[in-house]
């Protein structure tokens, strides 16, 4: 019941229809194509950046802690030095 309902729309429609049916699809699907393509770009320059970011918070960490060791470092040495 169900195909033969289907393919009497089919019918009804008629080819005018279903060509401008098609270029809808096509259409959307070129839309739909760009629009992933640009989130895809998005993604890439956004990973490249958090990679970039992580880089640099590792390395002012890393300073941080030398800077924290020689300032520990320079209170010891002025504690014993201090009658």
């Amino acid at each position: 019941m169900f195909i033969s309902g289907s393919g009497q729309q089919v019918e009804q429609l008629g080819n005018h229809d279903l060509a401008n049916r098609i270029n809808e699809l096509t259409e959307e699907n070129l839309r739909l194509s760009t629009t992933e393509r640009k989130a895809t770009a998005e993604n890439e320059r956004l990973q490249h950046q958090v990679t970039e970011l992580e880089d640099d918070l590792a390395a002012v960490r890393t300073s941080l802690r030398r800077m924290i060791r020689s300032e520990n470092h320079s209170q010891k040495k002025n504690t014993t030095t201090t009658p």
